[in-house]
């Protein structure tokens, strides 16, 4: 039985909001120095921001993305990856005020950063492959080691309740997971409402974690090794919305960024125990939260988010993404 507990009170400061009508759609560590790559899904941009709170730096723009509306995910690949110096990044077209999908229009991209003196680099943007049976692409997970060499992809197809393999040196894709009843969307007046959202693949005991937030769940499935597709049932860790997926081995913990709950969600890996531990229905903080990952300390998340302009929360203004650091030391 899952376990909610009262909200805990920790340290969180701003270090970035971005200006009104910014959306932050992912956001990971830069493997070359201490900033941060995030992906804007208001825009098909991909921008630098320093991870210094209170930093005088102003966030940098690296690459857009042509002939598409929007960014969803981005991680980061190569070999070793705590080095590398390039990025998957998911792109599509939404369309109108309601910046619903449009299907089809979904590719995976390259992002290259080369090395030049100071701190900024050169950038590289490529279209590595097209993925044109997908209806919205969305959480994406490096798949590291033999055979992947570090440049496999899982990615999540948020409207179809399916994941795709995509090996980025070749473009070779494949659905590899479909059908899973915990990963498919619900459907409202006969169309599908999003399903399967993040995903998070940890190497050494081969599972797939992935959220599917319109079923507000948080679950687990084994994968084989070398081809990916499930050897065994999946599991439901807990009840939660989640947007996606931090996963810290050494607490036996994951951190859930709760979207429109506005609400950061910390989930007991062992006892399925959910607790929120920033944020709250009523509280701008950390409102619409999308992302987040686990800082170069291991004692902090960083928390990308689409502000308060999309949030419904009473006598608070309209305000842009925003990018956060959370405390979770005393974890």
């Amino acid at each position: 039985m899952v376990r909610k507990d009262l909200l805990c009170a920790r340290k969180i400061e701003l270090i970035h909001q971005f200006q009104k009508g910014t959306v932050v759609a992912d956001i990971t560590k830069c493997t070359q120095n201490t900033g941060f790559l995030v992906a804007l899904l208001d825009r098909p941009d991909i921008w630098w921001v320093d991870g210094i709170s209170g930093s005088s730096g102003e966030p940098q723009f690296l690459a857009g993305i042509k002939g598409v509306t929007s960014s969803f995910g981005i991680t980061p690949i190569g070999r070793p990856l705590i080095n590398s110096n390039s990025y998957a990044v998911v792109a599509g077209n939404v369309s109108g005020s309601t910046m619903s999908p449009v299907p089809g229009s979904f590719a995976v991209y390259r992002l290259m950063l080369k090395e030049y003196p100071g701190w900024l680099p050169g950038v590289r943007m490529d279209r590595i492959a097209d993925i044109p049976d997908a209806g919205l692409l969305k959480g994406i997970t490096t798949v590291p080691g033999i055979p992947s060499s570090d440049l496999t992809v899982l990615i999540a197809d948020s409207m179809n309740g399916t994941v795709y393999y995509v090996n980025l040196e070749s473009g070779y894709q494949e659905v590899v997971i479909a059908g899973e009843e915990t990963m498919a969307p619900l459907f409202w007046e006969g169309e599908p409402l999003e399903g399967v959202n993040s995903l998070y693949y940890e190497s050494s005991t081969h599972m797939l974690y992935y959220t599917n937030s319109i079923k507000g769940l948080f679950a687990r499935i084994p994968l084989d090794w070398a081809t990916y597709h499930p050897v065994g049932e999946a599991e439901i860790i807990a009840d939660a919305i989640g947007d996606d997926i931090v996963l810290d081995q050494q607490r036996l913990k994951a951190y859930l960024p709760g979207g429109s709950s506005n609400q950061m969600y910390e989930i007991g890996l062992q006892d399925g125990s959910v607790r929120v531990i920033a944020g709250g229905l009523e509280d701008p903080t950390v409102a619409g939260a999308t992302c987040a990952f686990l800082d170069r300390d291991n004692d902090s998340l960083i928390i990308g988010t689409v502000g308060t302009q999309l949030a419904t929360i009473a006598n608070v203004r309209p305000e842009g993404g925003k990018i956060m650091r959370l405390d979770i030391s005393d974890e």
